[in-house]
């Protein structure tokens, strides 16, 4: 048992807590700044170029999935996609897959000589 004790307290001491970032609101996206324990966020802010209004969040309001960053809002202290660019997103992504599909119908061109061009791009 007074071998276990040790172990049981590493474990439970070793939770991560949540760390604070700090979320600048001013930009579209917003811009996120995630410190190390123990820096200063105005003096990374000013290194970094970000000034403004800001808020500061809990980490893990943070989207786990990044693929919609570049339409990120902070609403009611939550980062999600803006709903307006994300249809506007993907609206246009769909025009994108019409018109390679119908470039590739009409010339014959295979994927990869498509991307050769360098038509494919994300």
């Amino acid at each position: 048992m007074k071998k276990l004790l040790p172990l049981f307290l590493m474990l439970v001491c070793s939770v991560a807590q949540a760390e604070t970032v700090r979320v600048y609101t001013d930009y579209t996206p917003v811009r996120i700044l995630k410190l190390v324990e123990g820096t200063d966020f105005e003096v990374e802010a000013s290194k970094a170029g970000l000034s403004g209004s800001f808020r500061d969040i809990d980490e893990s309001q943070l989207p786990t999935d990044r693929l919609d960053r570049d339409i990120w809002k902070l609403k009611n202290g939550v980062i999600r996609p803006d709903a307006v660019l994300k249809t506007e997103k993907d609206a246009k992504q769909a025009k994108k897959v019409s018109a390679l599909g119908k470039l590739k119908t009409t010339t014959g061109l295979t994927d990869e000589e498509v991307k050769l061009l360098g038509i494919i791009g994300e």
